[in-house]
Order: C-alpha cells, then structure tokens, then sequence
C-alpha cells in the first residue's frame, strides 16, 4: 500500500510537471500572438498615418492652387481697373502733345 502511495504521488507529480509544461508553451503562444498582433496594428497605424499625411498634402496643395488662383485673378482685375483709370489721361495727354506740336509746327 505504501507502494502504491508512492507511485500514486510519483504519477502526480508527473502530471503537475506536464501541466505546468503546456502552461509555459501556451503562455509563450500566446505572447508570440499578441506581439504578432501588436506588430501588424503598429504597420497599419503607419499605413493610416502615411494616407492621412497624403491626403493632408493634397488638400494643402489644392487649397493652395485655389487661392494662387483667386490671388492672380484680383492681381489681373486691379491692373486691369488701373489700365481703365489712366486709359482717358493718356488719350488726353496725346491731344495735348499733338496740338503742341501742331501749335509750333504747323498742320
């Protein structure tokens, strides 16, 4: 009886070193898996970041176009509003000259 008392324990303890084996593998597997998770949300974080960067740029680009756009157009309205203002002075100040000279030299 004192056998089987022993064997019985020697079995047991058997088991228990087994057991705590398949717990140390699992725990390894399943760090291996969050790691391997953790992994793959950090490169689609980048991912995201590198879309978000892309996009960002082309807004600013097309923003910029934009007003580049709308900035050449009033440039070409004031210059074309200052050309209107001084279009009747020049005609002015070119009848005034060719009558000067009509005036000294004769028609």
């Amino acid at each position: 009886m004192e056998e089987n008392i022993i064997e019985e324990i020697k079995r047991i303890e058997a088991e228990a070193e087994e057991i705590v084996k398949e717990a140390r593998k699992k725990a390894r597997e399943i760090i291996e898996e969050a790691n391997n998770r953790a992994v793959e949300m950090l490169a689609e974080a980048r991912r995201e970041s590198m879309r978000i960067r892309r996009r960002a740029v082309q807004e600013g680009r097309e923003e910029g176009e934009k007003l580049l756009t709308e900035m050449v157009q009033e440039g070409r309205e004031k210059a074309q509003r200052f050309e209107d203002s001084y279009a009747h002075k020049v005609e002015e100040v070119a009848n005034l000259l060719l009558k000067e000279v009509l005036d000294r030299y004769g028609s």
